[in-house]
């Protein structure tokens, strides 16, 4: 038995690598089977939902629309049993930020549900990897929830006009400020008696219940005739009354015309003897501005007099004062003189005769 290195055929060798070629095809179709999609440079991401609706492992990631990733791993919340956690494997160059939100969606009917993140806004902060991003409703199904809930609220609101009862006669939809068409119906009812009243409708019977406060159009109109009746005595009256005293309103307004003229023309007098003595009055009064100017002018001497009065008083006032002593005594002198020449007037020529001797 030969120990040298084993020789193959041409024909093994083709044999092998057909069996090469086999099995790697194999293990990429089961890889397509299992949507296994190997990620280089991605971000690791994960979110909280209540409802995964209908997502499983692998399924594809789309930021706006775009397929950037996979859903790597579904579980239950560790910290809360009635949510889901979805980890996402995401490429790396996708811009997921802070206002980014993630729903479930699926691009038509028939297609396979996928996990859609929204493209958020711009200039908004990155998210990191091992970040959560925000839960939503949107897509398709977000849209139908949306529509239900609208037609569920107009339903509601439709009910509500209508004035609905439930079984027990209360209405469905308890909403103070809501009106339904009862209601409208009752105040349209409630207009229309105000206006059979207002223009005096009679009931079958012939009969009309009128409050006491309010008036039919009959009575207004009656009201009116009447008005318009007491107005034209009025006018009458007063024509009347015009026609007796017209003469003597006529000797009033002819007086008052004559009082008019004479005031006109004894304005104008006024005003003829202005013109005509124009120059005498402007002389008058040029005269008693000069007699005004010399009376200042007197005062003002007068002033500066008794400045001066004030000044010597001030300087001599002991010398007057023994002065008028002076003089007061020789009044009395004078005025003892004058008495002794009375009682005695012989004393003049023999002089004075003393007390006693006669």
């Amino acid at each position: 038995m030969s120990n040298g290195p084993a020789s193959f055929t041409r024909t093994e060798v083709k044999a092998g690598v057909l069996v090469l070629i086999s099995g790697a095809i194999l293990l990429i179709f089961i890889g397509a089977m299992v949507k296994y999609r190997p990620q280089v440079n991605a971000n690791s991401f994960y979110m909280y939902t209540a409802d995964t609706g209908g997502l499983a492992s692998g399924a594809d990631v789309r930021f706006g629309g775009t397929k950037v990733g996979r859903i790597s791993k579904i579980e239950i919340s560790p910290d809360n049993q009635s949510l889901m956690k979805l980890s996402l494997d995401v490429d790396k160059w996708v811009p997921i930020n802070v206002a980014s939100e993630a729903f479930v969606s699926q691009v038509t009917l028939t297609s396979e549900k996928h996990l859609e993140i929204t493209t958020g806004e711009k200039g908004a902060r990155l998210l990191e990897s091992d970040s959560e991003i925000r839960s939503a409703v949107g897509g398709l199904f977000g849209d139908v929830a949306g529509m239900t809930e609208s037609a569920t609220q107009l339903l509601e609101d439709v009910s509500l006009l209508l004035g609905v009862t439930d079984g027990a006669g209360g209405p469905v939809f308890a909403v103070e400020e809501g009106r339904t068409l009862a209601d409208l119906f009752v105040t349209l009812d409630s207009m229309m008696e105000d206006l059979r009243i207002m223009l005096g409708v009679v009931d079958a019977d012939g009969k009309l219940q009128v409050p006491e406060e309010r008036k039919t159009v009959s009575e207004l109109l009656v009201s009116l005739d009447d008005t318009v009746v007491q107005g034209g005595e009025l006018i009458e009256n007063v024509q009347g009354v015009l026609d007796e005293n017209r003469e003597g309103i006529s000797d009033v307004l002819t007086t008052a015309k004559d009082v008019g003229a004479t005031a006109k023309e004894l304005v104008e007098n006024v005003d003829s003897m202005l013109v005509d003595n124009r120059g005498e009055i402007e002389g008058a009064i040029g005269d008693a501005r000069a007699t005004l100017e010399q009376l200042d002018s007197l005062m003002a001497e007068l002033e500066g007099l008794t400045v001066s009065l004030n000044d010597v008083l001030e300087v001599n006032g002991a010398v007057l004062e023994d002065t008028l002593r002076d003089l007061s005594d020789t009044m009395g002198s004078l005025k003892e003189v004058t008495r002794t020449l009375a009682d005695q007037p012989a004393s003049i020529i023999r002089g004075k005769q003393p007390v006693g001797r006669q």
